[in-house]
């Protein structure tokens, strides 16, 4: 897999689990910002770009009132589930350039 296409999940409304779904795509050098906006049910992100070691760019986000929401950033306050699985969703993605802000757990 060399690309993700914008909207690829638009239809996914009810989708809760993402595990592993790029996981060890190193050829995968960018993730759409909006990939998950639509799925506000999702709670598990565990391995999500797990090795994918050639990624550029930021991690996704949705915009809520104005303010980027990151996956870590989700909860019923903001209008998603919580998310209650996330481990190793960016193992070896320290080519994002917000990878720093990642939480330590999310790596």
């Amino acid at each position: 897999l060399t690309a993700i296409p914008a909207g690829l999940f638009d239809n996914c409304t009810a989708a809760t689990n993402f595990d592993g779904c790029f996981a060890g795509c190193s050829s995968l050098t960018a993730i759409p910002a909006g990939l998950f906006d639509n799925c506000t049910a999702a709670t598990n992100f565990s391995d999500c770009f797990n090795y994918c070691s050639n990624l550029t760019g930021e991690t996704p986000y949705t915009m809520v009132d104005g303010k980027k929401v990151r996956l870590w950033e989700r909860s019923p306050e903001n209008g998603f589930a919580k998310v209650t699985d996330h481990n190793s969703c960016f193992v070896a993605c320290t080519g994002l350039s917000d990878y720093a802000e990642i939480p330590a757990d999310w790596k």
